[in-house]
């Protein structure tokens, strides 16, 4: 994570684990399963999770983002914001420590954006998960508790959002 996270926490024990999880910009491109329950136990099954922990895995994941009633259907079948709920069930089923979101809501409708963020906030509080937010909406990095602002490649400003924010031009340029 490039110097982000303190070097005592990305240990053996996160980096190259199970520890961490990412949410991509498009959820198409990382739906593996055909059926919605088996993309969310995708990343638990190959971890060793075995039977009945892995149903109470995927199961406990669908309900927390509501798609629990479509469990059997086809993953391809969903909406763009039931993929990305897809993706965080996914997410969650693999109890990460760390949770990257890669420009995650910028294909999203304004409804479906407000539903992801809702999930992925409650997540952060009720799990104690650590969540690294990748976007170019500023209302969204507004709700961070810290920005880094990238400009080609480097970390040119950090702070709290209401220090960044007082200097615009940092930030536009970025």
């Amino acid at each position: 994570l490039g110097g982000l996270v303190e070097r005592a926490e990305i240990s053996g024990e996160i980096i190259g684990s199970p520890r961490i999880a990412y949410i991509f910009q498009n959820p198409d491109n990382q739906i593996v399963g055909t059926i919605v329950e088996e993309d969310v136990a995708f990343g638990p099954e190959n971890i060793g999770v075995k039977l009945p922990e892995l149903r109470e895995r995927v199961d406990k994941a669908l309900e927390y983002v509501g798609l629990k009633d479509m469990a059997k259907r086809q993953a391809a079948q969903l909406s763009g914001g039931q993929k990305q709920k897809l993706a965080i069930a996914g997410a969650l089923a693999m109890r990460p420590k760390l949770l990257i979101m890669d420009e995650s809501t910028a294909m999203l409708d304004p409804q479906s954006r407000d539903e992801f963020l809702s999930i992925v906030e409650r997540m952060q509080k009720e799990q104690g998960l650590t969540l690294v937010t990748i976007t170019h909406d500023m209302t969204e990095a507004s709700s961070c508790e810290k920005i880094f602002v990238v400009e080609k490649g480097q970390i040119t400003t950090e702070g709290k959002p209401e220090e960044i924010f007082l200097n615009p031009e940092k930030v536009r340029r970025a």
